[in-house]
């Protein structure tokens, strides 16, 4: 349907889950919290946190981490020390431009951005793993509470 429609095909996985192939042995079901597949020339998205941009990935298949990537940019601290850190106010700040429910800032806390790395540095990190096809810049950000 999306090729008719003039569109790229869906990006579609069982994220946590991965099925790696050995070279010629049994194959092993891998969970991988925090990764994502990234075997070679598969697509994949890598999402960044509120306000940031996510990029669209075509994976190189590097071995060493069984072909994977990270999925997003990762917490810097834990929800916790996020709702201890972070004020009302200062989340509001974070997220810039984005609107905000005033009303349930104070339980969106623990997602502040500063509680994540940045997503720049991880992709910058990770570029044997994959390679940007598209950098994807919000619009909406909907976080349910």
């Amino acid at each position: 349907m999306a090729s008719q429609a003039g569109c790229n095909p869906a990006v579609f996985g069982l994220w946590p889950f991965d099925s790696v192939p050995t070279h010629g042995g049994p194959s092993y079901f891998v969970h991988s919290k925090g990764a994502q597949s990234a075997a070679d020339g598969e697509a994949g998205v890598v999402p960044g946190l509120m306000g940031a941009a996510s990029f669209h990935t075509v994976g190189r298949g590097f071995a060493a981490p069984l072909s994977s990537c990270s999925h997003g940019a990762g917490r810097r601290m834990s929800r916790t020390e996020a709702r201890q850190v972070f004020t009302a106010k200062s989340f509001q700040r974070q997220v810039g431009g984005l609107w905000c429910d005033h009303r349930r800032v104070d339980r969106l806390r623990d997602e502040s951005p500063g509680a994540y790395q940045n997503i720049r540095e991880v992709m910058r990190a990770q570029r044997e793993l994959v390679r940007i096809i598209r950098e994807l810049r919000p619009v909406l950000c909907c976080k349910g509470v």
